[in-house]
C-alpha cells in the first residue's frame, strides 16, 4: 500500500511581540502568502491528505488551517497534537509510527530542526534545511506507518516558497 507523508514546517512567524510566549507567536504576512503559495503549487495532490497532525503553537495551527483552506482540505482533518512542539526526531518518528494504518496520507506540521531531521531520516538525498512554509512529500510502499523507512521510500519531492 502506498503511504504519503507530508512534512510541513510552519510559516514565517513574527518576533515583533516580545511579551508573547514562543508558542503564541503569530504569522507574518509573508508567512501567510508563502504557505498559500506552497499549498497552491501542489494543488489537487494535497486533497488526498486524510489527517493533519499539528503542533499546538499558534503559528503551526495557523499554517495548518491556511494550508488546508487553500488546498480544499476539510478543517476537521486537523488534529492538534501538543507533543509535536518540543519533539525531537525520535518523538516525531514514534508519533508517525502510531498513526492508524487505515490512514494512507498524513501531514505533520511542526518546527525545525525536527521536521528537517524527520525528512532526512527517510530521504536518499538529504536537504540542508526545510525553510518556513517548506514542504517535503514522501511516498512509501508500506503496509503500515510503523514500517516506513528509507528502504520503503519510492518517491519524494520538496516544495519551498
Amino acid at each position: 500500500m502506498k503511504r504519503y507523508l507530508y512534512i510541513l514546517r510552519h510559516a514565517k512567524s513574527s518576533w515583533g511581540e516580545p511579551e508573547k510566549s514562543d508558542a503564541d507567536r503569530a504569522l507574518k504576512p509573508k508567512g501567510i502568502a508563502d504557505i498559500r503559495s506552497v499549498a497552491g503549487k501542489i494543488g489537487a495532490k494535497a486533497m488526498s491528505v486524510e489527517l493533519i497532525l499539528s503542533s499546538h503553537a499558534n503559528r503551526a495551527i495557523h499554517t495548518a488551517v491556511l494550508f488546508a483552506d487553500t488546498a480544499a482540505i476539510s478543517l476537521n482533518r486537523i488534529v492538534i497534537y501538543p507533543g509535536i512542539y518540543l519533539a525531537d526526531v525520535e518523538g516525531l518518528v514514534q508519533l508517525v509510527s502510531e498513526v492508524d494504518s487505515g490512514v494512507s496520507s498524513l501531514m505533520l506540521v511542526g518546527h525545525n530542526p525536527s521536521v528537517t531531521l524527520l525528512a532526512n531520516r527517510f530521504l536518499h538525498e538529504p536537504v540542508n534545511e526545510i525553510p518556513t512554509s517548506g514542504l517535503a512529500i514522501l511516498q512509501f510502499q508500506a503496509d503500515s506507518w510503523n514500517n516506513i523507512s528509507k528502504s520503503t521510500l519510492v518517491d519524494s519531492f520538496t516544495v519551498f516558497p
